[in-house]
């Protein structure tokens, strides 16, 4: 597992290495979401291969990580709503053992957001999102640390980066593009009340569903 986030940011930081070499910052901002692929066709030996070569990369990518997210993200449903945080119609699994209801929610609520949103929103959207769930999943280890007997370092460490991350991410937003910041908090908070009045109509104790 460290071995494979040690590539990835490798990874990471050649290309933005790459990307900033090919390209001046008045360029990336013209190219926005297509960056990548422009700064690969400026390379002589790869010219507009590369650049078609980018695309169908990036295509395979984001596939990918949809569907590694759709699938996590279902189980992650179905265990919430196995303890009752949320109508129990989405702990239901077929007989291959995969959450039919939950993977339906989330494959609804991605193409909604595909259809109705732009690239630039879902991928901010998308960046505070998996901030936020990171700094709760880190808290939780460090709060959890003797019984899961894991090294209080690496949470912590992943907390103090997600709280800073976080507030940045935001002003960012706010000096640069206030409506999507306007959507983001909108949803949260959408989210927040929803979970809020189900709870308060049927509340739940984890402790004791465990015991049962």
């Amino acid at each position: 597992m460290y071995l494979a986030i040690l590539i990835a940011i490798l990874i990471y930081v050649s290309v933005s290495f790459m990307a900033t070499l090919q390209l001046t910052p008045e360029q990336l901002i013209a190219h926005e979401e297509t960056a990548l692929a422009a700064a690969v066709s400026n390379i002589p030996l790869l010219g507009a291969a590369g650049f078609v070569l980018v695309i169908l990369s990036a295509m395979k990518s984001t596939s990918s990580g949809i569907n590694a997210t759709l699938f996590g993200a279902s189980r992650l449903v179905h265990e919430i709503a196995t303890e009752g945080a949320i109508p129990r119609l989405f702990s239901f699994r077929n007989r291959e053992g995969i959450p039919v209801y939950s993977l339906l929610l989330m494959g609804g609520l991605t193409a909604t957001f595909a259809a109705l949103g732009t690239l630039k929103q879902i991928t901010e959207f998308g960046s505070v999102a998996f901030l936020i769930a990171d700094a709760v999943a880190n808290f939780v280890n460090l709060q959890l640390a003797d019984e899961t007997e894991s090294n209080r370092l690496f949470p912590a460490l992943g907390l103090a980066g997600t709280t800073v991350a976080i507030p940045i991410v935001l002003y960012h937003l706010y000096r640069t593009d206030i409506e999507i910041l306007l959507w983001i908090v909108g949803i949260f908070l959408t989210l927040f009340l929803l979970e809020f009045l189900y709870l308060e109509r049927s509340p739940f104790d984890p402790d004791v569903d465990d015991k049962a």
